[in-house]
């Protein structure tokens, strides 16, 4: 994949002083339309991003800690909801059939001015919804009821307590699992993830929680989106202080189980990560992300909640992008859209990742699981299995079973599990292609690998995992063709 710049969007240009860490895409008229809002909350706006493919998507709202956008649908439309930490009050403004938001002005609640927002969650029911509000230097929640015409008024407090996280919230999610709405409260200050149940009436019920003291490795959590795989909801939370990204599993009765847990490492671009955005295409599903390092990276989530690095790609410097603190990304036919702010606001800034390319995600149930010609993503079961990618830049894992893999056209990337099976590749190419043993334990070099040359390829073990590889031209490998360049650890 490769990453374009299309354009930087100046905060002069645009007519704001600056512009504030929420973004929001809407899908009107066939068009998508990103909306942004000055940084004291006072102002917003929206440009056109071009056309949408031809698969009816939902409004997606950027997640960053500081200032943010939530959305309402009612009977007339849309209405934009705009805050900041730090702005004179909750603001909001109507949207047109167009995309385009009208004049932005304080939100009428039973409280009066609600200052210091940090972080808005909306729950529709009809013609009454649930709003669930955060605020800057009060820990819990406030809940209101939220009518067509814009007007809030409370209808619960939720405090903290010993069980739920809810000092410093740094962000807000909501998930539909059946008929039930779950709320998702990111704290900053405790590290922590805890989940409620809302209901239309605006009863708000302590379901679970996921902390450091259950074995969730964060600091600092910053930013927290979710997607459906497989028929399973699952958070991303990107946590700045740990340079993290953690996958959370949510279940039908809101209890919370973390599947996987990545830091940054010399391959990614996530260094204080602040800001991420997921975005769906051909049935796969990808995490945008970015923090302080001067770049972004592409991952994908699997089923099951597996989450795994696609690639990284280098940012401006020195005039350039600085820390990342708002990223929104959308589907544009055959190409995704990454629209990305900084801590400065000095502009927002454009790149595009082509998706021309993009293959399937392919299950496999035993026997052969076949690829195409474009670059496809092949999950082994834990049967014995052929894997045969095709052409294009595959990725083909292994799965539990004894399997044989073959890339086939293209750089493709043999992924092996620890299964205590021995497997093969049958076709690889030295130079091109890639081999992942990052889940055969703690290897941090080729030179932790026993690798002994065979006539066609090679031998390679650790512990008691074994892998042949022969090449595709027959040729034998050692020690020396096969370094660090070669693998993923």
């Amino acid at each position: 994949m490769q990453l374009q710049a299309i354009a930087i969007y100046t905060a002069q240009t645009l007519g704001f002083a600056a512009i504030s860490e929420g973004l929001a895409v809407v899908e009107v008229q066939g068009y998508a339309r990103l909306i942004y809002s000055s940084r004291n909350g006072n102002l917003c706006a929206s440009l056109s991003l071009g056309p949408v493919d031809a698969v009816p998507r939902p409004i997606v709202e950027a997640n960053a800690p500081g200032a943010d956008l939530a959305l309402q649908q009612n009977s007339a439309g849309q209405r934009l909801f705009a805050f900041s930490a730090f702005s004179d009050g909750l603001r909001a403004a109507p949207i047109a059939a167009n995309g385009v938001p009208g004049a932005m002005s304080l939100v009428s609640t039973s409280l009066g001015t609600l200052t210091g927002v940090t972080a808005m969650e909306i729950f529709e029911f009809g013609s009454t919804d649930i709003a669930v509000v955060a605020q800057r230097g009060n820990a819990g929640l406030r809940v209101f009821t939220l009518n067509e015409g814009g007007a809030l008024v409370q209808v619960a407090r939720i405090m903290d307590g010993t069980k739920a996280y809810l000092a410093d919230i740094s962000d807000l999610a909501s998930v539909t699992i059946g008929t039930d709405h779950f709320l998702l409260v990111l704290s900053g200050l405790e590290n922590g993830v805890t989940s409620f149940k809302v209901d239309a009436n605006g009863s708000v019920q302590f379901i679970d929680s996921l902390g450091n003291r259950d074995g969730l490795a964060i600091t600092g959590p910053a930013a927290l989106q979710m997607v459906e795989i497989g028929g399973q909801q699952f958070a991303v939370i990107a946590s700045t202080t740990s340079d993290s990204l953690s996958v959370v599993r949510v279940n039908p009765l809101g209890c919370l189980f973390q599947t996987d847990h990545l830091i940054d490492s010399r391959e990614t671009r996530i260094a204080d990560v602040a800001a991420l955005d997921l975005f769906q295409a051909n049935g796969r599903s990808f995490v945008v992300a970015a923090g302080s390092d001067n770049g972004l990276s592409l991952f994908e989530l699997l089923p099951g909640g597996k989450i795994e690095h696609l690639a990284s790609f280098a940012l401006e410097t020195g005039a350039g992008i600085g820390n990342v603190t708002s990223i929104e990304a959308v589907v544009l036919g055959n190409k995704v859209a990454i629209l990305m702010v900084d801590a400065s606001g000095s502009g927002i800034y454009h790149y595009e990742v082509p998706l021309a390319t993009l293959g399937s995600l392919i299950i496999g149930q035993g026997g052969t699981v076949a690829g195409t010609a474009l670059d496809d993503r092949l999950l082994g079961s834990n049967a014995a299995e052929t894997l045969q990618g095709g052409a294009g830049d595959d990725f083909l894992h292994d799965g539990g079973g004894a399997d044989v893999l073959f890339g086939g056209a293209g750089a493709d990337v043999f992924v092996l599990s620890r299964d205590g099976q021995q497997d093969r590749i049958a076709d690889f190419t030295d130079g091109a292609d890639k081999i992942d043993l990052s889940d055969w334990g703690m290897i941090y070099s080729a030179a932790a690998l026993s690798i002994q040359s065979t006539a066609t390829g090679a031998r390679i073990s650790f512990g008691g995992e074994v892998l042949i590889i022969d090449t595709a031209n027959g040729t034998a490998l050692n020690a020396t063709n096969l370094t660090d360049a070669d693998f993923l650890f």
